[in-house]
């Protein structure tokens, strides 16, 4: 088939979610399969599924088939950042980063930031995009000043992407992305 995209449940996963809303986007054709999250010990059904593909037992998990490794294997990309660098090398005439390289590179840094960083942001506020939360952030809004900070710098970032490049990159692909992340 080309790509397969292994993910959890993107209700509680952002993890997951992501790739898919980019080969979405893209309109990148890809088969994906769900590895249902029973448990997160060592025993569960999800890490020995998960354990079959990567060694990092974690999702998402991108498999392309019409790519070898050095073994001959179909080739294996286990983190949300790297299936997004290797879809924008495998697909460079789609332009995922910005042409200008300061531009490209702020993106970048700000995807890295966003991979990794805002650890208040990510401790309050699990992902569970299904049941009406907002009693519950409205709480945490009032009670974790770190959490507001970590907001305030992600609109910061954002507000500082959209005026370096004049808006279209930025607009343009929000206007791309949206539709996707409705139907989710």
């Amino acid at each position: 088939m080309g790509l397969c995209l292994y993910v959890g449940n993107r209700n509680y996963s952002s993890w997951s979610m992501r790739p898919g809303v980019l080969l979405r986007a893209f309109d990148i054709p890809f088969e994906e399969k769900l590895i249902r999250f029973d448990s997160f010990a060592p025993d569960s059904q999800f890490k020995k599924i998960a354990l079959t593909l990567t060694p990092t037992d974690n999702v998402p998990i991108l498999i392309d088939s019409d790519v070898q490794n050095r073994r001959g294997a179909p080739l294996v990309i286990n983190d949300t950042l790297s299936i997004f660098e290797y879809i924008a090398e495998k697909y460079p005439d789609l332009s995922l980063w910005p042409n200008d390289l300061a531009l490209r590179t702020q993106a970048r840094n700000l995807c890295a930031e966003m991979h990794s960083g805002f650890t208040a942001l990510r401790n309050h506020c699990a992902m569970n995009i299904g049941p009406d939360l907002s009693h519950a952030g409205a709480i945490i809004w009032r009670d974790q000043p770190s959490v507001r900070a970590d907001v305030a710098r992600i609109e910061a970032a954002w507000a500082e992407c959209s005026d370096l490049s004049g808006g279209p990159f930025y607009v343009a692909r929000l206007a791309r992305w949206m539709p996707i992340l409705r139907r989710l």
